[in-house]
C-alpha cells in the first residue's frame, strides 16, 4: 500500500529511530515537495535533516497539483500532503495536527 505521511510523523519516527517501521508497515510512502523542504529546514532537529538529505529508496517525492483552496487554514506540509494523498488515491494519510485529520477536500 503507497501512504502519504505529512512532515510530524516522519519527524517523530526518525527521532525515536522508528522510521524503518513504515516501509515494513506500508511499502512505498510519498510526501510532497513541502514536506521535503519541512524535513530539511535548517532550525530542525539535526538527525532529521541528516535523514532526509540521504532518503531511503522506499521514500518519494511528488509534485501537488492544484491549490487546495478549501485548505487553506492548513500549514503548507498538511495542505500539500492532503492533496497529494487525493491526487494519488493513498491508502493512508499520516498526519498528527486536528485540523488537518478533520479538512474536506
Amino acid at each position: 500500500m503507497t501512504i502519504v505521511s505529512d512532515t510530524s510523523p516522519i519527524s517523530y519516527l526518525v527521532l525515536i529511530g522508528a522510521v524503518k517501521a513504515l516501509p515494513k508497515l506500508y511499502g512505498e510512502t510519498l510526501i510532497p515537495e513541502e514536506v521535503r523542504r519541512e524535513l530539511g529546514h535548517p532550525q530542525g532537529p539535526e538527525a532529521v535533516r541528516n535523514w532526509i538529505e540521504t532518503s531511503p529508496s522506499w521514500l518519494s517525492v511528488k509534485g501537488v497539483e492544484g491549490e487546495g483552496n478549501s485548505l487553506q487554514s492548513l500549514d503548507p506540509g498538511e495542505r500539500e500532503a492532503t492533496l497529494l494523498a487525493s491526487q494519488e488515491g493513498a491508502g493512508l494519510l499520516l498526519i498528527d495536527e486536528q485540523a488537518g485529520r478533520r479538512a474536506n477536500i
